[in-house]
């Protein structure tokens, strides 16, 4: 463990700030004792900062492995994406939120999607879920839960998150909900293959119905398939 008084100007900590909130992992590498210099190497080897003496010199692999450096892998959270701004939604928000997921709330509905409910959300978007992934670029990372019980908002959002290639879809509804969802996508042109990964009913069963207990259901499923857990 290191501990040091940050500068508030310093390349190689904008340079980490930025990847991170670009959904990016990048290294930061602190040569020793503090003082000495600091670097950030981003996705594509890019660095930024200053390293004293031959270190700058070295590749990310032989920096891991010296021991003049104090090296960081830092990871961005992970976005997740709840479309329709429920009361099962607020309850998956705060938990999410606090197990290192990065929340996004997306309802068009102002007076569901109001800042009081999702205060530990990343961003409460009052916007159609379509305009919203049209303009998100989705990395693999990412998850995406219809929670709406609405087929205006969740059809699109589903069709958007399938072509996005994402770690996670999953879709609140009954079995006869997502077997209609699951023929209507298909007539759209979706893939077997990516219907296939859809998780629905979204969740573990866990056998609750109350909003906080599918919340914890919806949760256990994302840190599973967050961990490469097999997921039925």
């Amino acid at each position: 463990m290191l501990v040091e008084v940050l500068a508030g100007d310093e390349p190689a900590l904008d340079l980490a700030l930025a990847e991170l909130a670009a959904g990016r992992a990048c290294s930061l590498v602190t040569a020793l004792p503090p003082g000495s210099g600091r670097l950030c190497i981003d996705h594509d080897d890019n660095r930024a900062g200053d390293m004293q003496g031959s270190l700058g010199a070295l590749t990310a692999a032989q920096l891991r492995d010296s021991s003049e450096v104090f090296f960081e892998e830092l990871e961005p959270d992970e976005p997740l994406y709840i479309v329709g701004a429920t009361d099962t939604a607020a309850q998956l928000c705060r938990m999410a939120s606090a197990t290192g997921f990065a929340v996004t709330v997306i309802d068009p509905r102002a007076a569901f999607a109001r800042p009081d409910r999702f205060q530990d959300a990343r961003a409460l978007l009052c916007e159609w879920p379509q305009a919203v992934f049209k303009r998100e670029d989705l990395p693999v990372t990412a998850s995406v839960v219809t929670l709406s019980h609405d087929e205006k908002f969740d059809m699109p959002a589903l069709e958007a998150a399938l072509a996005a290639d994402i770690r996670y879809v999953g879709a609140l509804g009954s079995r006869a909900t997502q077997a209609r969802r699951r023929s209507e996508l298909a007539s759209r042109g979706v893939a077997e293959e990516q219907l296939d990964s859809i998780h629905g009913p979204v969740g573990l069963d866990l056998g609750g119905g109350e909003p906080a207990e599918i919340a914890v259901a919806v949760l256990a499923e994302l840190v599973a398939a967050r961990h490469g857990r097999a997921l039925s």
